[in-house]
C-alpha cells in the first residue's frame, strides 16, 4: 500500500479539502495521512517560522495523522525514511509531501531522488512523548528530559503562544518565559538549556519541534472547547419558581438576605453585604452595578467577596485572581453578558479597565 501525505494549508478550507481527497484516494488502496502544521500555516510558512526548517519539516512529516477509520495499518514507510535528525533539503521535502496543484486536488508520494555519493540513512527513532495534564500545568516527557508547561489555557491567540517553560534532566534544569511561535525565542531557549543541562543541542531542538506541535494541538482543542455552546442554565420547577417569587415579594426581603449571610457564617458589615448582593443581582440588568471593595490589609475583603459570590449560581460568575490588560479581549463578545466578573486584586482590574 502506498502512503500519501496530504499537506494542504492548515485552515478550514484545507481541512475540508484533505478530507475530500482522502475519501477519493483510500478506496484506491492508498493510505492517507494529514500533515498537521500549526493552525493557519501552510508548508512554506511553517518552514520559514519554525527554524531550522530541515528539522521542523521532518518532525511534521513523522507526526502526520492517520485519516482512515480505526487504527493505522502499521508503521507508514515515511516514518522510517524521515527523522528529525535527517537533513531534508527543500527538494527532498517537496518530493515527500506534494502540495495540491492549481488544476488538480490530488497529492501523491514519489520516492526522493537517490544519490550514489551520499545516501540518506534512517536516524534512531525519537523518544516517545508522554503527557500528564494537571489543573494549571502540563508535564511532557521526552526520554530522560521532562518539560513543564504553564500558561497554555491563557494562550488563546493563533499568533502568539507565550508560556512558562521548564526543562529538566535529573537535578539540572532551565526555565524561562517565551513565545513558542517565535523561532528566535525557541533558539535562545535551546542554547541556554544546552549549557544548563549539558545535553546535545540536536536533542533539545528535536524536543522543541515535537513540543510545539503537541502544544499547538492542545491549544486548538481548548479553543474548540471554548467555542462550544455553553450549557443552558438549569430550569426551576413550579414549586421552586413559587418559592422564589414568594421571596422576591417578601416585605422584609433585605432582612432575609442579611439573615442568610449570617447563616453562611458571615456576620457584621450588613450594609456592605447588601451592597455586594445588589450588585451581584444587577447582573441581569442592561446596566448592572459595579463594586470596588477597599480596606486595609487582612480586613476581610476576600471573605466578603467570597460570601457574595456564594449567592451567585456557578454558571453566572467568572472569577480571576488577577488580569492582564489583554485577557478580556480573548473572550467572546457575549461571554460575560449577565454574569458577575470578580477580580481579586485591584491592580489586576486596573490593567483591564479599558477592556472592561
Amino acid at each position: 500500500m502506498k502512503d500519501v501525505l496530504i499537506a494542504y494549508d492548515r485552515d478550514d478550507a484545507g481541512d475540508a479539502g484533505a478530507e475530500a481527497l482522502a475519501k477519493k484516494l483510500m478506496p484506491e488502496g492508498l493510505s492517507c495521512w494529514r500533515v498537521l502544521f500549526p493552525r493557519g500555516m501552510d508548508a512554506n510558512d511553517y518552514a520559514v517560522k519554525v527554524a531550522p526548517a530541515s528539522k521542523s519539516l521532518s518532525v511534521a512529516l513523522r507526526q502526520a495523522a492517520w485519516m482512515g477509520q480505526g487504527a493505522a495499518p502499521g508503521v507508514p514507510s515515511f516514518r522510517g525514511a524521515v527523522d528529525a535528525s535527517t537533513s531534508v533539503t527543500p527538494a527532498a521535502a517537496s518530493s515527500l509531501v506534494a502540495q495540491p496543484p492549481a488544476t488538480t486536488s490530488a497529492a501523491e508520494i514519489h520516492p526522493a531522488p537517490s544519490s550514489s555519493s551520499s545516501p540518506v540513512s534512517a536516524a534512531p527513532k525519537a523518544p516517545e512523548l508522554q503527557l500528564e495534564e494537571k489543573d494549571d500545568e502540563l508535564v511532557l516527557h521526552f526520554g530522560p528530559r521532562r518539560y513543564r508547561v504553564r500558561g497554555l489555557p491563557k494562550a488563546l491567540s493563533a499568533e502568539v503562544m507565550k508560556l512558562n517553560l521548564l526543562v529538566s534532566a535529573g537535578e539540572l534544569f532551565h526555565v524561562d518565559t517565551l513565545d513558542m511561535y517565535s523561532a528566535r525565542a525557541r533558539a535562545a531557549f535551546v542554547r541556554q538549556a544546552v549549557d544548563e543541562l549539558r545535553v546535545p543541542e540536536e536533542a533539545l531542538k528535536r524536543d522543541m519541534g515535537a513540543l510545539l506541535l503537541k502544544l499547538e494541538e492542545l491549544q486548538e482543542k481548548q479553543l474548540k472547547e471554548k467555542l462550544q455552546p455553553k450549557a443552558a442554565a438549569p430550569t426551576l420547577s413550579d414549586e421552586e419558581t413559587a418559592a422564589a417569587l414568594e421571596l422576591l415579594k417578601s416585605p422584609n426581603l433585605l432582612e432575609r438576605v442579611v439573615a442568610d449571610f449570617a447563616r453562611c457564617g458571615v456576620v457584621g458589615e450588613e450594609s456592605n453585604k447588601l451592597l455586594g448582593y445588589l450588585a451581584a443581582v444587577s447582573r441581569k440588568l442592561e446596566e448592572p452595578l459595579a463594586v470596588l471593595i477597599q480596606s486595609s490589609s487582612a480586613a476581610g475583603k476576600s471573605s466578603l467577596m467570597e460570601a457574595v459570590l456564594a449567592f451567585v449560581p456557578d454558571e453566572d460568575k467568572v472569577k480571576y485572581s488577577a488580569m492582564t490588560g489583554q485577557s478580556l479581549f480573548y473572550m467572546g463578545d457575549l461571554e460575560l453578558k449577565h454574569k458577575v466578573l470578580a477580580v481579586v486584586e485591584e491592580e489586576g482590574a486596573a490593567r483591564a479597565s479599558y477592556a472592561l
